[in-house]
């Protein structure tokens, strides 16, 4: 995820929040998982600014606090749609992943990267590609 070139803390975060409803301790451990390091005061200062200014909905469930999408209406970035599409048109994951690097390579006229399908919800294990660093 770190590769994303314009990606901000709030895309993380609301990304975290599209599938379910998390605490602070969630989120700083998918984070840190994920390879961004802060300090969890820094984390909380920053759910309780985004749930000011009404893009996240602030919950307290003793001990902690719960954070998820105000808006319930889960919106869908074009990797999650063309997944969706291929999932609905075969149960083969290699079939899978030839369609969706073939369709993203179509629609964007560029090489594709492993990482793009991954987040199309598709098995990247069963692409024979080699990671070049």
């Amino acid at each position: 995820m770190i590769f994303e070139k314009d990606l901000t803390l709030k895309d993380v975060i609301l990304k975290y929040l599209k599938e379910k409803e998390e605490s602070i301790s969630s989120l700083h451990r998918k984070l840190e998982k994920d390879g961004f390091k802060f300090h969890r005061l820094v984390l909380t200062g920053y759910l309780k600014a985004l749930a000011d200014s009404g893009i996240l909905k602030e919950q307290n469930i003793k001990p902690s606090k719960v954070y998820s999408i105000r808006s319930r209406e889960k919106t869908k970035d074009i990797y999650e749609g063309i997944g969706e599409e291929i999932k609905s048109m075969t149960k083969d994951e290699k079939e899978r992943a030839k369609l969706a690097v073939y369709v993203l390579q179509k629609l964007f006229h560029r090489p594709i990267f492993l990482e793009e399908v991954r987040r199309c919800g598709i098995d990247i294990g069963s692409i024979p590609a080699k990671k070049v660093v």
